[in-house]
């Protein structure tokens, strides 16, 4: 029986990229547009925060347990148990109309994150991929506001979405070299399924995406085939990953924001939940190398 549970006293204006850390026995995620990072301890349940200098987009898990960012211009690292974050490289051809949204961590551990435009109107963001040298390649263009980058079990498939037009993208990803091809579209949602945002896939290799604008959680299987809908208590669910001691516990951040065509927010609106009880395990996200 599924159990969803808010974390208390927090309210976010922008919830973003939660990951868990089985090192630490916490969950991890950001505040993009009151920029900070949380954490929260699994035991314990103690929730401490960490400025950001800029807005952040998403985070990843680094080397020595530190933790890698996309912040609006770019990647940097903030040190464990550290208050400063360090710029790590940003990319030559992004442009001031974009910033850094969404990214995770490839198997290989790239941390690849997009980007999108600042009106979310034109198709200015790109995706990028920051390797262990901290060398930066873009391998893919043509988003609005990127979303949701996660990876097949067998590491050959990528998936990414742009929220503005309500696309879930595929791709033939080549984990050796980083490189992608074959795009095609998985998914093509109406108003009614809501925006395609953070996505993750478990370890039974099913996809899971939160819809934000829905209130809901979705799982397809990797062919896009609608098999269970989860209700959350906040229709602007923004992100979700799988952690605690077994995997089976889903985090899902939301915003305290409202999209276009809304007029007011609904009390858990920004609120992080818990969802346990499901039938599903995630896989432990890697490490960042560079």
């Amino acid at each position: 029986m599924l159990k969803v549970t808010r974390v208390d006293g927090l309210r976010h204006s922008l919830g973003e990229s939660p990951i868990w850390s089985a090192a630490e026995q916490a969950f991890y995620w950001v505040d993009g547009l009151e920029p900070a990072l949380y954490r929260m301890d699994w035991a314990s349940r103690a929730i401490t925060r960490t400025p950001c200098p800029a807005l952040i987009g998403s985070i990843a898990l680094g080397r020595g347990g530190s933790i890698v960012g996309a912040l609006a211009d770019g990647f940097h690292r903030l040190p464990s148990g550290g208050a400063k974050w360090q710029p790590i490289a940003s990319p030559p051809s992004r442009n001031g109309e974009t910033r850094f949204n969404d990214g995770k961590a490839d198997r290989r551990g790239r941390f690849l994150a997009g980007t999108m435009d600042l009106g979310e109107r034109e198709p200015k963001g790109a995706l990028y991929s920051l390797a262990a040298d901290g060398s930066v390649a873009e391998i893919d263009t043509g988003y609005v506001v990127f979303n949701g980058p996660c990876w097949s079990g067998d590491n050959r498939t990528l998936f990414t979405s742009d929220s503005s037009s309500r696309t879930v993208w595929r791709f033939a990803y080549d984990i050796e070299t980083g490189t992608v091809s074959d795009k095609t579209r998985l998914l093509q949602l109406s108003e009614a399924d809501g925006l395609p945002d953070g996505a993750t896939v478990d370890a039974a290799d099913r996809y899971w995406q939160a819809r934000n604008g829905a209130g809901k959680i979705v799982r397809h299987d990797l062919l896009g085939r609608v098999e269970i809908e989860i209700a959350m208590p906040t229709i602007n669910v923004t992100s979700l990953a799988f952690g605690g001691p077994d995997l089976d516990v889903l985090i899902v951040t939301s915003m305290d924001r409202l999209l276009p065509g809304q007029t007011a927010l609904d009390a858990e609106a920004g609120s992080v939940f818990l969802v346990e009880g499901l039938d599903a395990r995630g896989i432990q996200e890697p490490e960042v190398r560079a």
